[in-house]
C-alpha cells in the first residue's frame, strides 16, 4: 500500500434506480465481485466547493462495478440520495445533529448523489466530507429506494433548483467504522452537524425529524440483524 493511500475493502453489488430500470441502464455490471475503493488521504479537502476535485481522487481501477457512471436520470419530482448507517464493534451506529437543528432531532449521514455518480461511490463521499471518516467496510445495503417528502413548511423554505422536488428518494448503505473517534472531524467549511454520538439504532426512529420516521424504521428492520452479529462479534 503507498504511502498516504487508506484502502477500504468491499463486496459489493450494485443495483438501480427503478426509474434507470425502466431504461434498462445499470448503476454496475451483475458479476461485481470483491473490490477496494481507495482514496488519497494526503491534501484532501473536505469543502464542498472542491468536491469534483476531491472526487477525482478516489481509486477505483481495481472495481468495475465502482467505476460504471449511469446516465442522469431527472426524477423530476424526488431528488436521488444516499443515506449512510455506520455502525462500530460495539454494535452503536453513528447519529449526529445537524446545525439547522432546533428540535433536538438526531440523524445518520446522508447526501445527494451527483449526476452520473455511483450511490456507493456518494455515500464514501458524503461520509468524508459530512465526518471526515474513511475507515470504514461494506456491510450491506437496502435492494429499493426509499422515497421521503417535505413537509409544507420545508417545502416553503426551500430556494433554487431544490423548489421542484417533493421529496428525495434514498439508496441506504450500511457500513462499519473500522477507525478510532480520533479520525471524526465535524469542523470543516460548509459545516453540517453540531455534534455527534454513537446510539442504538432501534432508538432512531423516535430521534430523527418526524418525515423521516418510516424510512428509519425500515432501516432498522433491515440493518437490525447485521448489526447483532456485529455486536456479537465483538463481544467475543
Amino acid at each position: 500500500m503507498q504511502p498516504g493511500r487508506a484502502r477500504l475493502r468491499v463486496s459489493v453489488q450494485f443495483d438501480c434506480h427503478p426509474a434507470h430500470q425502466r431504461s434498462g441502464l445499470a448503476s454496475s455490471p451483475a458479476s461485481a465481485q470483491q473490490a477496494c475503493l481507495s482514496h488519497r488521504d494526503q491534501g484532501l479537502q473536505r469543502d464542498r466547493s472542491h468536491r469534483r476535485r476531491n472526487a477525482a481522487k478516489f481509486d477505483t481501477t481495481t472495481a468495475q462495478c465502482l467505476t460504471t457512471r449511469p446516465a442522469l436520470v431527472n426524477t423530476q419530482e424526488y431528488r436521488r440520495n444516499v443515506g449512510i448507517c455506520l455502525v462500530n464493534s460495539e454494535g452503536l451506529v453513528f447519529a449526529a445533529r445537524r446545525v439547522d437543528d432546533s428540535q433536538g432531532t438526531w440523524q445518520m449521514p446522508q447526501g445527494g448523489i451527483d449526476p452520473c455518480e455511483n450511490p456507493f461511490v456518494a455515500a464514501a463521499r458524503e461520509l468524508l466530507e459530512e465526518t471526515g471518516i474513511r475507515s470504514i467496510e461494506f456491510v450491506a445495503q437496502i435492494d429499493q429506494w426509499i422515497d421521503y417528502e417535505f413537509p409544507t413548511t420545508v417545502q416553503s423554505a426551500l430556494t433554487g433548483c431544490w423548489t421542484k422536488y417533493k421529496g428525495q428518494t434514498q439508496k441506504w448503505m450500511l457500513f462499519k467504522f473500522c477507525g478510532s473517534d480520533s479520525e471524526i472531524d465535524l469542523d470543516f467549511a460548509d459545516k453540517e452537524f453540531l455534534e455527534y454520538k454513537w446510539a442504538e439504532l432501534h432508538d432512531l426512529p423516535d430521534k430523527v425529524v418526524y418525515f423521516k420516521q418510516h424510512v428509519y424504521q425500515l432501516v432498522v428492520l433491515e440493518f437490525g440483524p447485521y448489526i447483532e452479529r456485529i455486536k456479537k462479534a465483538g463481544t467475543t
